[in-house]
């Protein structure tokens, strides 16, 4: 305890960690980590909404992954780029992509699927947004993304297709070219 009333644990190097007088934790070096599975910040004291099935903050992560089109048959030959990455915060992902096809190959079928870097929840597990996209072989005005399904790290790519449309269509692999982004 020093002089102000503080709580203070020191390693070798200085501070480590501080408690202060209103009672706020403060980590001076290094991180906190938590060394068991299924723990994490307890919210519980909060009292927020009847019916919620957990307020622990147990999971966090960054990474990278290779995202990949997938259809019915046949397969895409090469890409000039396939980049991934996400964030993981609970069980919301937050994944972000560039692909970019150089020779569309074989692929063929009535829908086209995007390989996910982690599994999702199953039927009507959620949605996405496309904000960029170019070289399609029809007019699109808008792409999204449809979770679910059989196959849990997979998604559906949908479209509006053309200028006029307002409702979403399952786009095939007959929308890609050799220049798709």
């Amino acid at each position: 305890v020093n002089t102000v009333g503080d709580l203070v644990l020191r390693n070798g190097n200085g501070n480590a960690l501080e408690i202060d007088s209103n009672r706020n934790i403060k980590a001076t070096a290094g991180n906190f980590v938590v060394g068991t599975s299924g723990k994490g910040i307890d919210f519980s004291a909060t009292s927020d909404a009847s019916g919620s099935s957990s307020e622990l903050f147990d999971d966090y992560e960054e990474g990278t992954w290779t995202p990949t089109i997938f259809s019915q048959s046949g397969s895409i030959t090469s890409y000039t780029t396939q980049i991934g990455s996400y964030t993981k915060i609970g069980r919301t992902v937050i994944a972000e992509f560039d692909i970019r096809i150089s020779d569309k190959g074989s692929i063929s079928g009535s829908y086209i699927l995007l390989g996910l870097p982690m599994n999702h929840a199953g039927s009507r597990a959620g949605s996405g947004t496309v904000y960029y996209f170019q070289n399609l072989n029809s007019n699109v005005s808008s792409l999204s993304i449809e979770l679910g399904g059989a196959t849990p790290t997979r998604a559906w790519l949908l479209g509006v297709v053309g200028t006029q449309n307002t409702q979403n269509s399952y786009l095939g692999a007959s929308y890609l070219t050799n220049t798709t982004q």
